[in-house]
């Protein structure tokens, strides 16, 4: 009976209000990592996005100079350079008869060693082509169904003719 009238009115959290401050930060836990994760993702097609139009830029310097758009190789871009052409691939420099278009082909963002962008050329001289790449996010608006069979699996088109 002396230790109740020693502290009579000891104060503190019951673990009842512990639990609920827990659960609380739980819950605004999982929303911040939710919103986190889905600026990532949209910060990765951004970064997609902009990566085709640097290379259709690229690719429109290469029409001017020469009447025509680089061959397509499976969806690697062409350059006719040396007798029965070569490929560049995707993360290596774009040069083509001595002239410079790209100090280096971009990358898809998460890719480790395959399925970067596509390019396919069409025409008998190619005058068009279409540069494709796999978005994460499935509401873009260049959003297409239906690639070429050296894209299948990519998503998100730019098409380009003149």
């Amino acid at each position: 009976m002396k230790l109740l009238r020693r502290f009579p009115s000891i104060k503190g959290f019951t673990i009842i209000e512990l639990l609920v401050v827990i659960a609380i930060l739980g819950v605004l836990i999982t929303f911040g990592i939710n919103l986190w994760q889905r600026a990532v993702v949209n910060a990765r097609d951004a970064t997609r996005e902009q990566d085709l139009n640097q290379v259709k830029t690229a690719l429109e310097l290469y029409f001017d100079e020469n009447g025509s758009y680089t061959p397509s190789n499976s969806g690697d871009i062409g350059c006719e350079d040396v007798p029965g052409g070569r490929t560049i691939s995707w993360g290596i420099e774009f040069e083509c008869f001595g002239i410079r278009y790209m100090k280096r082909l971009p990358r898809d963002p998460i890719a480790i060693t395959s399925h970067h962008y596509c390019y396919v050329a069409s025409g008998a001289t190619p005058d068009s082509f279409e540069l494709w790449a796999d978005m994460e996010n499935d509401n873009n608006s260049n959003t297409s169904d239906s690639p070429p069979a050296a894209c299948m699996g990519y998503d998100y088109v730019i098409v380009n003719s003149n």
